[in-house]
C-alpha cells in the first residue's frame, strides 16, 4: 500500500515506520517516528535456537510499540513485513488460542503482545499498516537507515537469550549445529532414528531398505509429489513397510478370526482350509479372483515402461548412432510382443535352429530336466514382455516386468 495515497502524513496520530536489516555482520532493527523526526534501533541476535528470517522485523515493531508507551496518543505502525502481519493476526479475534512456543520468534512476540495489552488497557488505539518495501517510500527508507545503524550497534544488543522453544544441537562433520524444532530438523531426526533402528531388525522391510540401487530416490520424489493422491502414498508406504491391511495381518492384529482369502474361498468353497493366507503377495500375484484385473494392470503399466525406457536410452555407438532399438515399445498406449521365433529370425539365427535346439536340450539335460519335443517347440512361441536389440553387435536383451511379490525368496507365502 502506498503511504502517500493514504495521505498518511496528515493522520492525526503518531506515525511509526519500522524495518529490519540483515547482513553479514548480523541483524538490526529500527523505527522512525514521524512527529519527532527521530527514532531508535538495536542489534538483534538470533537467540539460542535461531529464529525466522523476519526476526529483525518483529524486533523493529516491538521497539516502536515500546516507544509508544511514552505518550498517550493513538498510533499507526507502518511495516513492510507480511510475516509480521500474518503472525499478529493469529492473536486477533475470538475463538483463537495460539501458542508462542510454535513461533520461532516467540521471545520477541511475547513482548509485542504484552505491550499491546498495556495499550489496550489504557484505551489507546493501535493500527498496523502494510506498505511496499524498497519502492522509495520516505518513511520506510528512514526506518531502513535506523535498522542498518542498529545492526552495527554492538553496545545495544537485545533478544540474545534463549528462545521459548526447546533447542537441539548435533555435530556433523566436525561442525556443531543448534536450532529449534522445525520441519527440516524433524525429518533429520526421523532419518537418524531409522538408521539406528534398521540394524536391529531382520525382515523383508529391513532387507529392502538395506539393499542398494532400488530407486528409493524415486520413491522419495513420489511421496513428495503433491499431485499424487494421499491414498496412493499411504498404500505404497504400507506395502513397503509390510503393514498392508490384508487378512494375514488383520488376523495377527486380532481384527479377524481367519486369514483365508474370501475371494478365493468364494470361487472354491469346497477347499477347507484354504492352503495359503491372504497376504499382499497373494493379492498381487496369486489370487484367482483377481487374475483379470491383475493382468490388466500389469499390461497398463508395461505399456508405459518400454516407451519411457526407449525415450531415455542414451547409449550410442562410436559413429553416433543409437545403440539400442526397442521394437516392442510402439507407444505409451500400446506395445508389441515378439515371440522367441521372431527374435531369432531378426538376429539371423533361425537358419541354425537345429544346432540351437540341440544346445537348448543339452542345457536342460545338465540341469536334470528332460524336455519333450512339444515343450521344445512351444519354447519358440513364448513372448517376453519386451525386447531391446543392438543390431550392430548382435545383442538382444529380454525385458520382463515383474511385480514385487511374484517371487520372494524370504517367504513361502510371498509377503
Amino acid at each position: 500500500m502506498e503511504s502517500g495515497l493514504m495521505d498518511i502524513y496528515n493522520f492525526p496520530w503518531v506515525i511509526y515506520a519500522t524495518d529490519g536489516s540483515k547482513g553479514s555482520t548480523g541483524m538490526g532493527a529500527g523505527f522512525y517516528r514521524h512527529d519527532t523526526k527521530g527514532g531508535g534501533c538495536c542489534r538483534v541476535e538470533g537467540g539460542v535456537g535461531g529464529g525466522s528470517s523476519g526476526r529483525a522485523e518483529f524486533a523493529a515493531a516491538c521497539l516502536a510499540l515500546e516507544d509508544s508507551l511514552t505518550h498517550d496518543q493513538p498510533i499507526a505502525v507502518l511495516t513492510d513485513s507480511k510475516g509480521l502481519m500474518t503472525v499478529a493476526s493469529n492473536w486477533v479475534g475470538e475463538g483463537k488460542d495460539p501458542l508462542l512456543q510454535h513461533s520461532p520468534d516467540g521471545d520477541i512476540l511475547a513482548r509485542i503482545i504484552k505491550v499491546l495489552h498495556q495499550r489496550v488497557s489504557l484505551g489507546l488505539f493501535t493500527m498496523f499498516i502494510k506498505i511496499r518495501a524498497h519502492k522509495g517510500e520516505f518513511l520506510n527508507e528512514k526506518a531502513d537507515r535506523w535498522a542498518d545503524e542498529g545492526r552495527e550497534d554492538i553496545d545495544n544488543v537485545r533478544w540474545d537469550g534463549p528462545s521459548l522453544q526447546p533447542t537441539f544441537s548435533w555435530t556433523e562433520e566436525g561442525v556443531e549445529h543448534r536450532c529449534s524444532m522445525n520441519k527440516t530438523l524433524r525429518t533429520r531426526v526421523h532419518l537418524k532414528v531409522s538408521e539406528l533402528q534398521l540394524p536391529l531388525h531382520k525382515n523383508c522391510t529391513s532387507e529392502f531398505l538395506n539393499r542398494e540401487d532400488n530407486s528409493r530416490d524415486l520413491l522419495g520424489k513420489h511421496w513428495q509429489d503433491k499431485i499424487v493422491p494421499d491414498r496412493s502414498k499411504r498404500r505404497l508406504l504400507q506395502s513397503i513397510s509390510h503393514q498392508f491391511p490384508c487378512a494375514k495381518l488383520l488376523k495377527l492384529w486380532g481384527l479377524r478370526d481367519s486369514d483365508e482369502c474370501r475371494l478365493c474361498k468364494s470361487l472354491h468353497p469346497e477347499v477347507t482350509p484354504w492352503p495359503r493366507p491372504e497376504s499382499l503377495g497373494h493379492i498381487q500375484a496369486r489370487c484367482l479372483a483377481l487374475q483379470k484385473p491383475r493382468i490388466a494392470v500389469h499390461h497398463g503399466i508395461w505399456r508405459e515402461l518400454p516407451a519411457a525406457i526407449s525415450r531415455n536410452s542414451v547409449e550410442s555407438h562410436d559413429d553416433g548412432t543409437k545403440k539400442w532399438y526397442f521394437p516392442s515399445a510402439v507407444s505409451e498406449a500400446t506395445h508389441d510382443e515378439w515371440t522367441v521365433r521372431q527374435i531369432l529370425v531378426h538376429l539371423g539365427m533361425f537358419p541354425e535352429i537345429k544346432s540351437l535346439r540341440a544346445d537348448v536340450t543339452e542345457f536342460h539335460a545338465q540341469q536334470g530336466i528332460v524336455l519333450t519335443d512339444v515343450q521344445i517347440t512351444s519354447f519358440y512361441s513364448l513372448r517376453p514382455d519386451g525386447i531391446a536389440f543392438d543390431d550392430k553387435n548382435k545383442h538382444c536383451v529380454l525385458l520382463e516386468f515383474t511385480r514385487p511379490m511374484d517371487s520372494v525368496s524370504s517367504s513361502a507365502e510371498g509377503d
